[in-house]
């Protein structure tokens, strides 16, 4: 799995390819190649640092370069969480890790659009988990 990692890629439309020097292989791939088994943070709050480790001993730093998504599903409203990788490929966070960046979590109130911001910061920036309609 690790070999193949080292020459798979994903393109702007999302697909998947196996690259080496002497050919390309589009491979179907169901939701994500990789995911993300460990999570580990240093700090507090704005100052905090928060990286991922993925099934294939990689580590990743949740910042800039390397973003966290959120996507719902649509019927039952329930997370997917992703950090982005390198060469445009993502790793989905399994569920303990998940629960592990939500304890984590702070929330921000956006008051332009009536809304409480919840995610967690790292390398100075904040990343959004989700959101829900302020209350007065």
């Amino acid at each position: 799995m690790k070999l193949f990692s080292s020459v798979l890629q994903r393109d702007e439309e999302g697909g998947h390819w196996l690259v080496t020097p002497a050919e390309m292989a589009r491979i179907e791939v169901e939701d994500v190649a990789f995911i993300a088994v460990e999570m580990q943070n240093e700090g507090e709050g704005k100052d905090q640092n928060i990286r991922f480790r993925t099934n294939i001993d990689q580590w990743v730093e949740l910042d800039d370069d390397h973003p966290l998504r959120v996507e719902h599903d649509p019927e039952t409203d329930e997370p997917s969480p992703y950090v982005g990788l390198e060469r445009g490929l993502e790793a989905r966070l399994n569920r303990s890790v998940f629960y592990q960046l939500v304890e984590l979590a702070e929330e921000i109130s956006d008051p332009d659009n009536n809304m409480i911001r919840i995610g967690v910061y790292s390398h100075g920036k904040f990343f959004e988990i989700g959101r829900m309609e302020a209350t007065e």
